[in-house]
């Protein structure tokens, strides 16, 4: 009996163990690629009195608009403030420091993977009782980059005119 080695087996293990080493790599970069992706944005702002001066340890309260949840922080040392890992929707600013009237900015809309910067909070000298109210509802302006973002509501997803409402299919 005569057995007949094949001599491509050598070659066809290493063009199949290539492939496997590629389809390994390029799951390793599309997990890093959707991790590295997020949800999540953050609004920052300042602090200050009528002569521009920081206002420090005011109290400064972000509360959803959507969900009710709400967050406090403190303004630092030069009148800033940040909240970060927020999801996006529309959320109210309340802000209040003893000897000053409350100073409430509300309707800021935060798109995902964003930065909202809220305009300069003045805080007016007066009781606590009186309240200046700002609504933010003007489109925010990234002065940080040339990057252009937003967020896809559900009605335009509908809206598509794509017979299976995938929005996948515009790219086929």
């Amino acid at each position: 009996m005569i057995i007949h080695q094949n001599s491509r087996a050598p070659q066809i293990r290493r063009a199949l163990g290539l492939w496997l080493f590629l389809e390994l790599a390029l799951i390793i970069v599309s997990a890093s690629i959707v991790s590295a992706q997020t949800p999540t944005g953050s609004i920052v702002g300042t602090v200050m009195d009528v002569q521009d001066l920081a206002i420090v340890g005011a109290t400064v309260t972000l509360t959803s608009e959507d969900t009710n949840a709400s967050y406090t922080a403190n303004t630092s040392s030069v009148g800033t403030f940040q909240f970060s890992s927020l999801n996006y929707g529309l959320y109210k600013i309340t802000v209040s420091k003893t000897g000053f009237k409350v100073y409430v900015v509300s309707n800021i809309k935060l798109d995902a993977a964003t930065q909202f910067s809220v305009p300069p909070i003045v805080m007016e000298v007066g009781p606590v009782s009186d309240r200046v109210v700002v609504e933010a509802g003007s489109e925010s302006v990234n002065t940080a980059n040339a990057e252009v973002t937003g967020t896809v509501e559900k009605k335009q997803i509908e809206d598509l005119p794509i017979l299976d409402r995938n929005p996948l299919a515009t790219l086929y």
